[in-house]
């Protein structure tokens, strides 16, 4: 029985960290786990094992703690960096990556846990985009690169900043402290890194606009489920500017498009108070 027992312990620690989970989730199932308002993936998961008493107990926290592992795995494979780049695409790309981003989910907390049954165990763990710990911070420096190489940068040219700042002395532009996108009734999928374009295709907003030491830290954008959220979020201050959307773009849906005259505003806007450098944006979806 002992024997038994070590080597189920062994088994499981085998499976602990696989590079791609065997376990299969659906999309919807993915989505749920992924949490955007507050910026992180929540797993669960429930392990048994043969036997009594706190050894058996020990064997099925093991296995509970693997499968949600493996569930954040899976997971985070398929969170959208941008809406044509996901994580599971970079960690393809680069051996470094991906085991640092195994090394995040062995590192990720157990926010929850219980025994349940006479030989079983139940974890909730959690992992987060960004913060030291965040899964941002692993996969950045890479993408810090391809952002100066103008491979995630997106098409299309910018709004000069000189035109941007020739507008700075009108009190109404310096007024506004952040800015909100209501894409509540679009189809949007939200992304680590999404853009912001005009409708006549030009980039207002995108990560190779800013500054990267805050990016790993909060990222770009902010999601919030509703204006009435957005709008008493600390992070884009008391007044707001507030555009609506017009259409979703991107394999993923994940980048936005505006009206050419709400992007030359924004981009004015952008550059009052830092608002662009210090990330002060939020999408409502």
């Amino acid at each position: 029985m002992k024997k038994t027992g070590v080597l189920l312990l062994l088994l499981l620690l085998s499976f602990t960290f696989p590079v791609s989970a065997k376990l299969k989730l659906s999309k919807a199932e993915q989505e749920m786990m992924t949490d955007w308002q507050k910026s992180v993936i929540k797993a669960e998961g429930v392990g048994f094992a043969q036997g009594e008493g706190a050894r058996a107990r020990s064997l099925a926290k093991i296995a509970a703690v693997t499968q949600a592992q493996a569930k954040l795995v899976e997971t985070i494979a398929g969170v959208n960096i941008t809406s044509e780049v996901t994580v599971k695409e970079q960690m393809l790309k680069s051996q470094v990556i991906k085991k640092k981003v195994k090394g995040k989910i062995r590192g990720a907390r157990v926010i929850e846990e219980e025994p349940i049954a006479e030989n079983g165990y139940r974890v909730i763990m959690e992992l987060k985009f960004y913060g030291k710990n965040g899964i941002v911070k692993t996969i950045f420096p890479k993408l810090e690169s391809e952002v100066k190489n103008n491979k995630l940068a997106g098409a299309g040219s910018e709004f000069g900043v000189k035109a941007a700042k020739a507008e700075q002395s009108k009190e109404s532009i310096s007024d506004y402290t952040g800015v909100i996108i209501d894409a509540d009734d679009l189809k949007v999928q939200a992304a680590l890194f999404p853009k912001i374009y005009a409708a006549n295709g030009k980039l207002i907003y995108a990560l190779s606009k800013l500054n990267y030491q805050g990016v790993a830290t909060e990222g770009i954008v902010a999601y919030r489920p509703s204006l009435a959220d957005a709008k008493s979020d600390k992070r884009i201050g008391r007044q707001p500017l507030i555009i609506d959307a017009q259409q979703v773009q991107g394999e993923f849906n994940s980048d936005l498009v505006i009206t050419n005259q709400d992007a030359k505003l924004m981009n004015q806007v952008g550059y009052q108070n830092n608002i662009f450098k210090d990330r002060k944006v939020i999408v409502v979806k």
